[in-house]
């Protein structure tokens, strides 16, 4: 039987085998750099979107306290009260001794300066809101800026003095020219942990109204819109330095036309305005940035009622820059009802 013939070859080298070519060490260098550059920018962006989120967060929640606030005191001086007259003396003079109500912007009774309650204003009336009505309904309410320097993060609280007609403190008329003074604020400090003045029963903080709020205006007007400023009896284009219920002052009626307003009168119209910070930037407050805020304030208070002005001059300060990044500046016009 014959065999097919063998095709293979005797001595034939052997097949050579194709390896897969990988990575130098080089091209994973160059890899992992480019995927670290990545990561940082990744990071960076998100770190970028957060704060953008907190602080658009945190905006949204200074505006919509502030419009809360605002709308609080606007209800509250809306309703102030005064009586239809006032007895003078034989020149013609309000007699301020005599028992009487009074609606008073930064009465001299009240200290300001830097360990004082006016940064840069603080205003003071009577309203029938009380929540006691054992003694009658018109409460004395005001506000004003206080700091709490206790710790070594200063805390400033915007105020509210409220004092029932039952009160010891309600002395509008026992002591006419002396009702409201720096011992009667006091008395209803925040922390002195007592209602009425007197009592031994805790109440929280009374007359604590608002964390972070540094600065605080008020601006009365007349009904042409001019601001008022009893303290020379007359109107003027700058900052009012004070308003007095007893004093007379010469403003506009609602044409334009001079008029002279006759005491006990009420302005026609407060405009109310004040600077709020989050918490984020009240922890970053110093017994040295205290200091330069409560100075930028009261030096302000003669050139400027704005609250937008302040925040500005925030803005523009080196030392308090980052401050202004968590501040929003609020205002509001009360027209008040029983104005003339």
């Amino acid at each position: 039987m014959i065999s097919a013939p063998s095709h293979q070859k005797t001595g034939a080298p052997p097949q050579r085998q194709h390896l897969k070519k990988g990575f130098t060490l080089l091209e994973l260098l160059v890899s992992i750099s480019i995927l670290s550059i990545l990561i940082l920018v990744l990071a960076q962006v998100s770190s970028m979107v957060a704060n953008t989120w907190s602080s658009g967060n945190a905006r949204a929640d200074r505006r919509a306290n502030g419009r809360s606030l605002v709308d609080f005191i606007a209800r509250e001086l809306r309703s102030a009260s005064l009586p239809v007259a006032q007895p003078r003396d034989a020149a013609g003079n309000i007699m301020t001794d005599y028992p009487d109500l009074q609606f008073v912007h930064n009465p001299p009774t009240v200290s300001g300066g830097p360990n004082g309650f006016k940064y840069p204003h603080a205003i003071f009336w009577q309203a029938p809101i009380a929540n006691d009505l054992s003694a009658g309904d018109l409460a004395t309410i005001g506000y004003f800026v206080r700091w709490d320097t206790s710790t070594s993060t200063p805390r400033a609280m915007l105020c509210r003095y409220f004092v029932n007609p039952n009160d010891p403190a309600y002395t509008i008329y026992d002591n006419a020219s002396q009702w409201i003074t720096d011992t009667t604020l006091d008395a209803v400090a925040p922390g002195d942990n007592k209602t009425p003045s007197n009592a031994t029963q805790p109440n929280a903080y009374r007359g604590l109204f608002a964390d972070n709020v540094i600065a605080f205006w008020a601006q009365c007007h007349d009904a042409s819109g001019n601001i008022i400023d009893a303290t020379t009896a007359t109107t003027t284009t700058a900052s009012t330095k004070s308003f007095d219920s007893r004093v007379d002052y010469t403003g506009a009626d609602s044409s334009g036309e001079p008029k002279t307003y006759t005491a006990p009168t009420l302005p026609h119209s407060v405009d109310v305005a004040f600077v709020l910070v989050d918490s984020r930037t009240a922890a970053l407050f110093t017994p040295a940035i205290m200091g330069e805020i409560k100075a930028l304030s009261n030096n302000l208070a003669a050139t400027s009622a704005s609250s937008a002005t302040f925040l500005e001059a925030l803005q523009t300060s080196p030392s308090l820059k980052r401050i202004a990044q968590g501040a929003t500046a609020h205002r509001l016009r009360v027209y008040l009802d029983n104005a003339p």
